[in-house]
């Protein structure tokens, strides 16, 4: 049904038209083995949501009773026959009970929803003015998310049933080309003011004043580039840098007594590991659009994720 590249796979039969559940992956991609590295094992759950409001409590008890057996990456995908937002519904006649209990338990496993491409709803009633409901959904923790950074997810042509089928593409390659960021401290660097002065510099050659701007503001953004780069750097490289060292004088320091060069060394080097963890928190914080957490009130690992899920909203995929 899915081709030949498709060769791993597992599935639950349907009773009548209802239920059934069908997973499958390229072969080169996934492995439905029981033995698996630790390094790349990571966990898929597909549900088929209930219907009974009763059902929907036990099923949602059930998820986090599967978390606490499927430590590290998880992914959750299926029909939940649960909303998770008002804006998941065509009209107002939402249970919001059922929303809240589902809301509490994304929370509570700490997941994060997948931003679906293409479609706004995965479910038709196919009536003649027709309801329509975001029922199939992919959930996504925090390590699985920094474990495939270019996931994507979209979904395919409903020929044949009232859902929409999804596919989860766990590596899309580069998804936006490299770009220059504005960061919120560089005007704290003491050279910055005499760099952009230096910089914003008038062609002599050009008359046309919009051409003129326009060559001003290329050239800035060029230079900017360059003076990022020696000033700042790669913060991770950086960060793991300054990290391996204060280990290695840690290790030293239980073996033998550290000269002083070497224990200033190791004083500047937890300095700056503190100054570049802040500074990394900075950057993710600014690009996650997230202004109502001071500084501090979370950890990197969450304004990481903010921020990859909005680059995976801003890309697009294909022009029809």
């Amino acid at each position: 049904m899915l081709g030949r590249a498709f060769t791993e796979y597992a599935y639950l039969p349907a009773s009548s038209t209802r239920g059934g559940i069908l997973i499958a992956g390229r072969q080169a991609d996934v492995s439905f083995s029981d033995v698996l590295d630790g390094q790349s094992k990571w966990w898929l759950t597909s549900v088929y949501g209930p219907q009974d409001d009763g059902d929907k409590a036990v099923f949602l008890e059930e998820l986090e009773a599967i978390r606490d057996a499927c430590a590290g990456p998880w992914a959750i995908t299926g029909d939940f026959n649960l909303i998770l937002n008002e804006a998941d519904k065509s009209n107002e006649r939402i249970d919001r009970a059922n929303l809240r209990r589902f809301r509490r338990t994304v929370a509570t496993l700490e997941l994060q929803d997948m931003l679906l491409h293409g479609w706004c709803f995965t479910w038709s009633n196919e009536r003649e003015r027709p309801t329509l409901v975001r029922l199939d959904r992919v959930l996504i923790s925090v390590d699985w998310d920094e474990k495939f950074l270019n996931a994507h997810l979209h979904g395919l042509g409903c020929d044949a049933s009232d859902h929409c089928p999804l596919l989860l593409q766990t590596n899309m390659g580069h998804m936006t080309k490299a770009r220059f960021h504005f960061e919120s401290f560089c005007p704290k660097f003491d050279d910055y003011d005499d760099f952009i002065a230096q910089a914003w510099r008038r062609p002599n050659l050009i008359n046309d004043p919009l051409t003129r701007l326009d060559t001003m503001l290329r050239n800035l953004v060029r230079d900017l580039q360059r003076w990022s780069a020696t000033r700042i750097g790669d913060i991770k490289a950086q960060l793991l840098m300054a990290r391996e060292l204060v280990l290695r004088m840690d290790i030293a320091q239980e073996r033998r007594q550290l000269s002083d060069e070497e224990l200033g060394l190791r004083k500047r080097m937890k300095m700056r590991c503190l100054g570049l963890s802040s500074l990394d928190r900075t950057m993710a914080r600014q690009r996650s659009r997230i202004r109502q957490l001071s500084d501090g009130a979370a950890n990197t690992a969450y304004f990481h994720l903010i921020e990859r899920g909005r680059k995976r909203k801003n890309y697009i995929p294909s022009l029809l």
